[in-house]
């Protein structure tokens, strides 16, 4: 059949001096050849490797943000303490201040990095959610601080605790990995539905790999698909692919019920 439709396809003189012998059936079919060849070659390329491939921090928290309002601004002394703030007064705000400046400071050399995470240590030990969240990071990474994935997984959870949606993701990224707590694919699972159900694309994605391949998870396509539909909202190119490629393996009636999840 393929050879046949192969040398239909090259014969150009065939489709146009017959085309009404036959010409829409093989094309229609030539067509369905070539369609199961794509969606094999994407579920043979891109659908075995799904477990979580996110082996660093998910994301910093305060990327691309400006600061347009100085009535927050502090003065902050040797020790990360803040020796003077704004008008507010309220702590919040100087911790929130702390880990802009130390976002500003971790990508540069590295007595900067090391001031990034003397920043971020003192307003996430202040319980700065945020702060706890990069401070994890800079561990993971080993900027500005020795690698650790011990000391990552701790303020990520610390972080996750507070509803922290990249902590949540990152943690539950450790576990899956066994990347300083135990490998849990449960619990990995887990913590990245807290942060998909907050809206965080890579947990989304991630948690939709797992539904897939039934990690941490009871096998579910209709699920998978659901996030996958949720992260491609939210931009994730990669996940729009494998939403289509996942289509042609499921039921009309499951592609309905994970569209409407989706919604």
């Amino acid at each position: 059949m393929s050879r046949r439709m192969d040398e239909a396809l090259q014969n150009r003189t065939y489709f146009t001096k017959d085309a009404d012998c036959g010409l829409t059936s093989i094309f229609r079919a030539r067509c369905q050849i070539v369609r199961y060849r794509l969606v094999t070659f994407a579920f043979a390329v891109l659908l075995p490797s799904l477990s979580p491939v996110i082996t660093h921090a998910c994301g910093w928290w305060g990327d691309g943000e400006m600061d347009s309002d100085d009535s927050d601004v502090i003065i902050v002394g040797p020790d990360g303490r803040p020796l003077a703030i704004g008008p507010s007064g309220a702590s919040e705000p100087v911790f929130l201040a702390m880990t802009r400046r130390a976002n500003a400071l971790r990508d540069t050399s590295g007595a900067n990095a090391a001031e990034a995470v003397r920043l971020y240590r003192a307003a996430a030990e202040g319980g700065f959610a945020s702060a706890q969240n990069n401070l994890g990071a800079m561990y993971e990474k080993g900027i500005g601080v020795k690698q650790s994935d011990q000391q990552a997984a701790y303020w990520y959870r610390r972080a996750a605790d507070q509803g922290d949606p990249p902590a949540q993701h990152s943690l539950g990224v450790m576990y899956l990995h066994e990347r300083g707590v135990e490998h849990d694919p449960a619990k990995g699972a887990g913590w990245l539905e807290r942060s998909a159900t907050q809206g965080h694309p890579g947990a989304c994605a991630d948690l939709a790999n797992l539904y897939w391949t039934g990690e941490g998870v009871p096998r579910d396509k209709t699920r998978a698909l659901t996030w996958w539909l949720v992260a491609a909202g939210s931009g994730d190119k990669v996940s729009a692919r494998l939403a289509e490629a996942a289509r042609h393996s499921m039921s009309k009636t499951e592609i309905a019920a994970a569209e409407k999840m989706a919604r």
